[in-house]
């Protein structure tokens, strides 16, 4: 009797032992994430008074990053890494980017430099014109021209920024207005030393 007293004690003790480490492994993962995440968002709310961070956006309507699986009407995004959203509270790290028919697609291109350096000169002698009395019409030349693409000229890994009208601030999709795609910088090759 005392022998099946025992072993059914080092049982018990043994499922006892089993069912805490559980308890204790699923409050581990259940509530202290919470906690760590707590601790984390009161230490960015203490960034942002000091000023360190910029102050949580009201809204959001453009966003940043690696373009994803391109579709017939619409793209997804990996968004980069935002200064102002370090806990990634405000834009999900991946978002789909819908197309309408209004949503203008392009990218820029350098202009020649003899022709941007013509217009820097009329620009100048505009400028000489007037004295501290400038007219805020005035601006100087942009030294690129916007080139108008279709969505299909987008490829995966081109770093886009997509505008909105709307607000989109915490939603993982919107409709872009506008769709701008970074110039790729080719590498340089470097020349073969004799």
């Amino acid at each position: 009797m005392e022998k099946q007293s025992i072993i059914f004690i080092a049982i018990a003790l043994v499922i006892g032992f089993v069912l805490g480490l559980l308890v204790v492994l699923s409050i581990n993962t259940i509530i202290l994430p919470n906690k760590d995440i707590e601790v984390k968002r009161m230490f960015v709310d203490e960034l942002r008074e000091k000023g360190i961070l910029p102050s949580e956006p009201e809204s959001i309507t453009d966003a940043y990053g690696k373009a994803k699986n391109i579709g017939e009407n619409q793209l997804s995004i990996i968004v980069e890494e935002r200064f102002d959203d370090p806990l990634g509270e405000f834009l999900p790290k991946e978002m789909i980017i819908k197309i309408s028919e209004e949503t203008e697609i392009f990218t820029h291109e350098e202009k020649p430099s003899n022709v941007f350096e013509q217009e820097q000169r009329e620009f100048d002698k505009q400028m000489n014109q007037y004295d501290a009395d400038m007219p805020a019409e005035l601006m100087p030349p942009d030294p690129f021209v916007k080139i108008m693409i279709k969505l299909s000229d987008i490829k995966e890994g081109d770093f886009i920024m997509a505008f909105s009208e709307n607000d989109f601030k915490g939603k993982t999709k919107f409709t872009a207005i506008s769709i701008q795609i970074e110039q790729q910088i080719e590498p340089i090759e470097e020349m073969p030393v004799e």
